[in-house]
Order: C-alpha cells, then structure tokens, then sequence
C-alpha cells in the first residue's frame, strides 16, 4: 500500500495535473464560443417574435430561453473546466497502464477484440454457443492481458446492445476472457449457472449430453455439456471451476458462461462497468480513480488464479513466499 501511494504521489499525480492544467487553458475559449451561441440563439428567438408582432411572446420567449441556456451554461462549465478531461484516452491509458504494471499485467483502453490461434474473439465463442446473441452492437473497450503464475489470457470489457430508438437494451455488460487451459481435448465443454440444454440452444442437438463432474457442490451450481462423457469429464478439473463459482459468489458475478476447447477456456461474466477514471463531480487528482484501477487489476488477478492455477500450486507459491 504505501508503495503504491508513493507511487501516486510521486509519478502518478504529478502526470495527471498536466492534464487539469490543459483542461483549464482550454476551458475559456469553449466557454467563450458557448457565450456566442447563447446570445445569437436568444437574439433570434427575439427577433422572430418580434417579426410576428408579438412581444409579449418574444419577452416569454426570452425569459425561457434564458433560463435554458443558463442551467445547460453552469453543466458546460463543470463539464469542460472542472470535471471532463480533453484526453480522456490518454488519461484512461496513464492510469490504466500504471494500475496494471502494479500486477504485472498490460493493459490498452480501446483496441480490437484479441483472437486465438484460430482466428476466433471470445465473442464469436459465445455466439456460437448461443451465450450471447448474434444480432447486437458491441462496443468493446478496454483490454487487459498478461501472464499468472505462467499461464496466459486476454480480456475484453464488452457491452452488448440489442434493438433501436426507444426499444435499445443493454443485456450484457462484463468482461470476456480467453485463457490459456491445459493440453487438448477432443471434444468440447459447455458451461453455465444449472440451465438445460434448451438454455444452451442444443435441445435438438442428441449428441449433446450433460456430464457429472466429481465434485457435487459444483454439478449443483454449474451445469455441463459434452459430445462425450469421458473426455468431458477429463476437460474439467473440478478444483480450479470451484474456484470460479466461488469468486462468482464473492463477487456477483450473474451468469458465468464457458467453454471449454482447442485448449482454452472461454468465459462471458456479468461484471458490469470496470475499469473507468473519472467522475463527473470529481477533479482528475482524487486518488480514488487509481484506488479503484488497482482493485479492478487484483480482480483480474484474482479471476486467473481461481480459474487457472491449481490450487496445490497457490499454496505452494505462498509458502515459499513466507
């Protein structure tokens, strides 16, 4: 804690005020271009009225527009002198970047979806799956990826929107992530919180079949399917998926989704908006924005360790430690 704080006050802090201070220059020339807009606008709406004849109108008509453009005025201002960075992607990647070094991870707030060997995004895995729809917009922010305890992953933040004009919906908003699993298997996995097949979208697929695990804690909240019942079982090791369930849990993390093939595990988990700096009623240097980065990262962290590495492994690694 203290290395980060010292961190924050001696780096961090310091890089983040430039941007305050370019925000301030700015501020009065959009204000002042805000100014002549207003007036124009006003001046219009009284000459119009005035045109009709009609004064009485134009002073009511000038009194409101007033009043409109003197509230939107005030949230201007706090928008673009006091709260709104000009670079916010800049912004976002310095803090970002610094949060994610702490745990050894890399991290890009706006990039393309990374694909597997194969050429496939977790999305078109899930997809195909029937996990996710098909017909949305998804706007895809930021990526994270690394290495822990020597195994590798990816992960997109992803929000996905169905429908248009009023009947726009947001069904899914979280995090997709790719990694690295153990060796090959023949058939595939399919995971989820206990739903059917139907809920997978195989009702009518008969070579698809559930599969017990040996674990009864985990076959109560996790349902699984495969094309084969021994090389399913083979492709779940019971201990590191409990370990999903159980940061599901601490977390509420709705809905985890998997697949497991080509020697990968493909996850969608509902972990609504992470990774964001900034806030509107708050200057850029509340140490709060870098506070909440670091937690999103020891998230992530965390994610990779419960679902990734044996837990014999962990325990190993912190005894050594001691």
């Amino acid at each position: 804690i203290e290395q980060m704080e010292g961190l924050w006050a001696t780096w961090l802090r310091p890089k983040i005020l430039k941007f305050e201070d370019e925000r301030r220059e700015a501020a009065p020339k959009r204000l002042v271009l805000f100014a002549k807009i207003a007036v124009g606008l006003i001046l219009g709406l009284y000459f119009l009225a005035w045109l009709r004849g009609d004064l009485g109108s134009a002073r009511q008509a000038f009194k409101h527009a007033t009043l409109l453009i003197t509230m939107n005025g005030a949230i201007f201002l706090w928008l673009f002198y006091i709260s709104a960075p000009p670079r916010r992607l800049a912004l976002k990647r310095l803090v970002g970047q610094a949060a994610a070094d702490a745990w050894g991870l890399s991290y890009e707030p706006v990039a393309e979806m990374p694909r597997d060997a194969y050429g496939r995004t977790v999305l078109n895995v899930m997809q195909r799956a029937k996990f996710l729809p098909d017909n949305g917009t998804v706007p895809s922010e930021d990526v994270i990826y690394g290495r822990r305890y020597g195994v590798g992953f990816t992960l997109t933040e992803a929000s996905i929107i169905v429908g248009r004009g009023r009947h726009r919906r947001l069904i899914f908003q979280g995090i997709l992530v790719r990694i690295n699993w153990r060796a090959l298997h023949e058939t595939p996995v399919l995971f989820a919180p206990s739903v059917s097949l139907e809920r997978f979208g195989l009702a009518s697929e008969t070579d698809w079949q559930r599969i017990a695990t040996v674990s009864e804690p985990l076959d109560q909240t996790i349902s699984f399917y495969a094309q084969d019942q021994v090389l399913g079982r083979a492709a779940i090791p019971p201990d590191r998926l409990e370990g999903l369930a159980k940061l599901a849990e601490e977390h509420g993390l709705k809905s985890p989704r998997g697949v497991i093939m080509d020697g990968s595990l493909y996850l969608a988990l509902e972990t609504g908006n992470r990774f964001e700096v900034g806030r509107i009623w708050k200057t850029l240097d509340d140490p709060n924005y870098f506070a909440r980065m670091l937690d999103d990262m020891m998230f992530v962290c965390k994610l990779i360790e419960a679902v990734a590495v044996p837990p014999s492994r962990l325990e190993a690694s912190d005894s050594t430690k001691r």
